[in-house]
């Protein structure tokens, strides 16, 4: 709930109509999985991204409805494990960056209202600007 009031993720279905949200690690100019690609790709296929800089948060924001998805790599479970529960419970979907059940063992996470999932992970697993 937020405020008394029960939250639910977003019903829509168009990821060209979508506000993401995501984050990049902290080393994010050595690191190569650093995100900027998918972000790339992300900003081409919807109506924009946001960034907040807490994935926990960002996760409550698919929740409660205020973003579509989010997507990051480079996590510990203490960004995300109670931001999983969350999403779940309001309605949404949450698995790594494949589609799987491995988030917390690869620190990666794909959140989303359920409706956009498979297009935000189709992007997730392509080729650059493919």
């Amino acid at each position: 709930t937020l405020n008394g009031a029960p939250i639910r993720v977003t019903q829509i279905d168009d990821l060209g109509a979508s506000l993401l949200g995501t984050g990049f690690p902290t080393d994010r100019s050595s690191e190569p999985n650093n995100n900027f690609r998918h972000f790339l790709n992300f900003m081409q296929h919807t109506q924009d991204v946001r960034r907040v800089g807490a994935a926990a948060l960002d996760l409550c924001m698919v929740a409660c409805g205020w973003l579509e998805g989010f997507w990051q790599p480079q996590l510990k479970t203490y960004d995300i494990a109670a931001g999983v529960v969350i999403v779940r419970e309001a309605g949404g979907r949450v698995t790594d960056l494949h589609g799987g059940d491995e988030m917390f063992a690869h620190g990666e996470v794909c959140a989303s209202n359920g409706r956009v999932h498979a297009a935000m992970l189709e992007i997730l697993n392509r080729g650059f600007n493919a």
